[in-house]
């Protein structure tokens, strides 16, 4: 069965009811007990059957909530047969966003703080690749690499969800101006699934050699995962030339006000709006002052009341962005 047209519908998450954010929380969570690694370290500490890690995880996910419902970029499979049932996650967020402190100190005080570790390692040696000149405390910029957790439930594996979610992400990463997208790979059947899609081995790390305090805390992985690998691939997206994330609202030129319009869908509404308002010479500075849905619409930029709305609410993320901090996903 072909659930991928029939009994499964894919959604851009976009501020869902609390119900289903706890659904999504649990397929999430879930899912990343039954990841090598997380089963390697839980049986190592005396927990074959993986069951201490789920609050662990859970405590980790829900920090990250916010961001992962609105940013247009996570998606999930729902199973409209099963009662919504969330059959697969795709979970992305800015690459370059600080772990919020309650997801670390899950993993740091749990039996997966070797995981954290090596995480953090990997990240440390994909930014300085990608530029050895820069400091880790001032890389990357926001808003160029999205990263990705793909997760499917174990009775929906097989049915060809993670590669419909993987296309769907990486569409709306285009779309929000995205570079790059960026996924973790703890075994090799994931890496070989996105391969498939483009992506590339940027950063690889034999398990065996990994060393965590005096010790090989990954020694014996199952095989055939024998590597913990970060795979990229490079997005067809233009923005890349105007680099209007790297900067707080408020410095933008005009120039870049326009790539920020277009980057909000791919309707030619916004091609007319971000014409209009480049016209109008409006730059961040005049930009960042609009904080009701009316003043966009009364000021004469064409700009009718539904894109408005959407408008305004990236104006508003724009405004809250933070300094620029390191931290890996």
């Amino acid at each position: 069965k072909n659930w991928t047209k029939e009994s499964i519908e894919f959604r851009v998450l976009d501020d869902p009811p609390e119900e289903m954010r706890e659904k999504i929380i649990t397929t999430v969570a879930t899912g990343l007990c039954y990841e090598p690694t997380s089963r390697h370290l839980a049986a190592r500490a005396g927990y074959p059957d993986c069951t201490v890690l789920f609050p662990v995880w859970k405590r980790f996910i829900t920090p990250f909530m916010d961001e992962l419902c609105h940013n247009n970029m996570s998606v999930v499979a729902v199973d409209l047969e099963n009662d919504e049932e969330i059959a697969g996650v795709s979970a992305v967020r800015d690459y370059a966003k600080r772990f919020p402190r309650e997801s670390e100190t899950a993993l740091i005080t749990s039996v997966l703080a070797p995981l954290h570790w090596l995480l953090i390692k990997k990240a440390d040696a994909y930014f300085i690749q990608q530029n050895p000149s820069l400091h880790l405390a001032g890389v990357p910029h926001l808003g160029i690499a999205a990263g990705m957790w793909i997760l499917t439930k174990p009775e929906y594996k097989k049915q060809g969800l993670t590669h419909a979610m993987c296309d769907l992400s990486v569409a709306q990463m285009e779309i929000e101006g995205y570079e790059r997208a960026v996924c973790n790979a703890t075994n090799e059947h994931f890496k070989r699934a996105m391969q498939k899609h483009g992506f590339e081995v940027a950063v690889a790390r034999a398990y065996e050699s990994f060393m965590f305090q005096g010790r090989h805390p990954f020694a014996g992985m199952e095989e055939p995962h024998s590597h913990f690998s970060l795979l990229e691939k490079r997005l067809a997206t233009g923005l890349s030339k105007l680099d209007f994330k790297s900067k707080p609202i408020d410095k933008w030129t005009p120039e870049e006000v326009e790539m920020f319009i277009l980057s909000r869908g791919e309707s030619s509404c916004w091609k007319e709006y971000a014409e209009t308002l480049r016209k109008h010479h409006v730059d961040g500075q005049t930009l960042a002052v609009y904080d009701q849905v009316d003043e966009l619409i009364e000021d004469g930029y064409g700009i009718q009341k539904n894109h408005a709305r959407v408008l305004l609410k990236a104006i508003r993320k724009a405004r809250e962005r933070e300094p620029l901090h390191f931290s890996p996903m």
